[in-house]
C-alpha cells in the first residue's frame, strides 16, 4: 500500500463526501480554521479523518487496509502541514476491530479440485499431490534431489544441512 495509493483514496473521498470539493480545498480549509481556533480545528481534522475511516469501511476495504492506508495518508497530511499526533489518534478516531477468519484444513474433494484444476499442467499436479500426502512444506519440495526419493522403502528423505535435520516422509 503506497502513499499514491492513500491520497488517491482522499482524495475520491473528498470529491464523494464534500460535493465536488478537492483535497486542496480542504487543506486550505483546515489551515484557516487552524488560525481561527485550535479546539474547532482539532474536532474539524478527526472528525473528516473518522469520516474517512467509516467511508472506507463502507466501501469495503479491509481494517487491515484502512489501517495502512491511513498511516500513508498521515504522511501525506504531514506534508502539507496538517499535523495528526498518536494520542489525539487513539482518542478521537475508531477503527474497526481486526477479524480473524477460522483457518480449516481442506477437505479431499477441496484438495482434489485444485489439482484438477491444474490439468494442463502435469508437473504442477505431480508438484501439489506430493505437498498434501507428504506434509512437505513447499520449499521443502524443492530442495528435493532424485537421491532423496527412496522407491524400495516408499519414501522420501529432506536433509536440512544449516539446521544438521534430516526428515524422512513415508508417503510415496
Amino acid at each position: 500500500m503506497c502513499k499514491k495509493y492513500a491520497v488517491e483514496i482522499f482524495g475520491n473521498f473528498v470529491t464523494e463526501m464534500y460535493s465536488g470539493k478537492t483535497t486542496a480545498d480542504i487543506i486550505d480549509e483546515l489551515n484557516l480554521i487552524k488560525i481561527q481556533n485550535q479546539q474547532t480545528y482539532e474536532e474539524t481534522l478527526y472528525g473528516v479523518l473518522q469520516d474517512w475511516i467509516n467511508w472506507n469501511e463502507i466501501r469495503g476495504l479491509g481494517n487491515y487496509t484502512i489501517r495502512t492506508s491511513f498511516s500513508n495518508l498521515r504522511k501525506y497530511l504531514f506534508h502539507l502541514g496538517i499535523k495528526t499526533h498518536k494520542q489525539d489518534i487513539k482518542e478521537y478516531l475508531r477503527f474497526g476491530k481486526r477479524v480473524k477468519k477460522e483457518r480449516h484444513p481442506l477437505s479431499d474433494e477441496e484438495y482434489r479440485d485444485i489439482v484438477l484444476g491444474f490439468s494442463r499442467n502435469p508437473r504442477m499436479q505431480l508438484f501439489l499431490l506430493m505437498l498434501g500426502y507428504s506434509g512437505m512444506r513447499m520449499g521443502e519440495a524443492l530442495e528435493l534431489k532424485k537421491k532423496d526419493l527412496d522407491f524400495t522403502k516408499k519414501r522420501i528423505k529432506e536433509r536440512n544441512f544449516l539446521r544438521n535435520i534430516e526428515k524422512i516422509y513415508l508417503n510415496l
